[in-house]
């Protein structure tokens, strides 16, 4: 009877046993694959310190709070100093999130992505020294951010009401703050040094929704005029220009340097921008997405863009100087027409470190421009049927095989009424000058232009081996002459 007693017992502790150790296999199953779903869910490429993907994963990752709008999960007071991607990942998440008094240091591309959250996120007293970008909001119902400071760039991407108050954005020629597909944003009280806004929006509606006030570049205010018509505008001293749907407008007289896009014009027509001095800056003079714009007389100095034509048909840039910026002049369509039928003409792209004048438009008249000392291209075109003739090119892309670079198709680099191409500092004036690209295009009418540097070292030897000689023929020729005069006189 007590060994049946001891059977029974030795029984349950068996059974007890194996339903614990089923019980922690199957914890430790379900955690790992937890741990593979979100490595599979985990965007391709990047390596995240928090990742969260699921309303459990909260808690795991340092949250409080149950996510409710009274009640959000909150994460504060964290140093986030790690060599990840991305420091904080949230998606697809249907809760209310606040995220502040943290520091995020050394992410490589972002401190903070957040993507499809359905709630109220909140960011606010933070400081991001990310390597970088900051902080990408995408598809969030309700957005604050408030009180933080951005040393790279803060994006916003199809959200509804963001509001965007009393932060600071410290960085160097760098669109610091970049809105898109974004309706009613309230963007007040925010100061920018040595960067500024970037509106990259084609739905006008959206942007006249927007309520802006009191941002500063530099302590110096942002001007933001919608649908001005009929003016001159050249009063007044500004950290940057931003211009909406306006028509038949002028901008004229102004200097402006540490700025982003420092006079920019979204979705306007029949308006110029004219005599204006820009300096190190990101967009000298940028035009997006509307036509029949004027950009006369300019000088860009030091910017990553000279100036930047995108999505603007028409577009006539003429008489500017785009000195020793990345890039001089682009003209931009995302689908080749978009710029269409634009003119570049007797413009001056000296000493940029990759192309001087750059199209990827088509029917496009580039004439009369000088490119000097390009890193790269003097002119670099990728779109078709554009005209390219007596343009000056000096000692473009040193270490490249052509000043010019041609990958569209039907471009003609010459004008066949004066059968005159363009002006060749490297040219052998010998047959047509072959233009780099895919294209196979060649200048048949090709010109020498003679310019600094030009001459290699056998051909200044010669020079000077020539002009010794003819040195010495003249002062013979005149030796003999004056002996041949002095031998007369005796005779007589």
């Amino acid at each position: 009877m007590a060994v049946s007693v001891a059977k029974k017992r030795n029984k349950k502790i068996v059974i007890t046993i194996g339903i614990v150790v089923g019980l922690i296999i199957a914890s430790l199953i379900s955690y790992f694959l937890v741990i593979v779903y979100n490595f599979l869910n985990m965007p391709l490429g990047l390596t995240i310190y928090k990742n969260i993907m699921h309303v459990e994963q909260f808690e795991y990752n340092g949250f409080e709070g149950i996510g409710t709008a009274d009640n959000p999960f909150i994460l504060e007071n964290e140093y986030i100093d790690a060599d990840y991607t991305i420091g904080i990942y949230i998606s697809g998440i249907e809760a209310s999130i606040t995220i502040r008094n943290c520091t995020f240091s050394n992410q490589i591309n972002n401190g903070i992505n957040i993507e499809g959250v359905t709630g109220i996120v909140s960011i606010y007293n933070n400081t991001f020294l990310c390597s970088s970008g900051s902080l990408i909001i995408i598809d969030v119902t309700s957005l604050n951010i408030y009180d933080n400071y951005f040393s790279k760039s803060v994006s916003v991407y199809d959200c509804s009401n963001p509001i965007v108050t009393n932060n600071i954005f410290d960085m160097d020629k760098v669109e610091a703050f970049y809105i898109d597909n974004t309706p009613n944003a309230s963007l007040t009280n925010n100061k920018f040094y040595n960067c500024g806004m970037w509106i990259f929006e084609d739905n006008l509606t959206i942007v006249q929704s927007w309520f802006l006030e009191n941002n500063k570049i530099n302590e110096l205010p942002i001007l933001f005029l919608t649908g001005v018509e009929n003016s001159t505008i050249n009063t007044g001293n500004y950290g940057q220009i931003i211009g909406v749907d306006c028509r038949n407008i002028t901008l004229t007289g102004y200097e402006i340097e540490n700025s982003g896009r420092a006079i920019d014009l979204i979705g306007s027509q029949n308006c110029t921008i004219k005599n204006n001095t820009i300096r190190n800056s990101t967009v000298g003079i940028g035009a997006y997405f509307g036509n029949d714009l004027n950009i006369l007389n300019n000088s860009c100095i030091d910017c990553i863009y000279g100036i930047d034509s995108a999505r603007a048909a028409r577009s006539n840039i003429q008489d500017n100087s785009c000195i020793t910026c990345e890039y001089g002049i682009t003209v931009q369509g995302y689908s080749t027409d978009q710029s269409e039928g634009s003119t570049v003409i007797l413009n001056l792209c000296e000493g940029g470190r990759y192309n001087g004048i750059y199209i990827t438009s088509d029917y496009c008249q580039i004439t009369y421009n000088i490119v000097k000392k390009n890193g790269q291209h003097g002119i670099d075109i990728i779109g078709d049927n554009n005209l390219i003739h007596h343009n000056s090119f000096i000692d473009n892309n040193p270490k490249g095989a052509s000043q010019a670079r041609d990958t569209g198709e039907d471009n003609l680099w010459y004008d066949s009424i004066s059968m005159e191409g363009n002006l060749w500092s490297d040219w052998s004036e010998r047959g047509s000058y072959a233009i780099e690209g895919s294209a196979d295009s060649v200048d048949i009418y090709p010109m020498f232009i003679e310019g600094e540097g030009l001459l290699g070292t056998g051909e200044i030897l010669a020079i000077c081996i020539s002009s010794i000689f003819g040195l010495t023929a003249t002062i013979i020729g005149v030796y003999f002459v004056l002996k041949k005069r002095k031998e007369n006189k005796l005779k007589e």
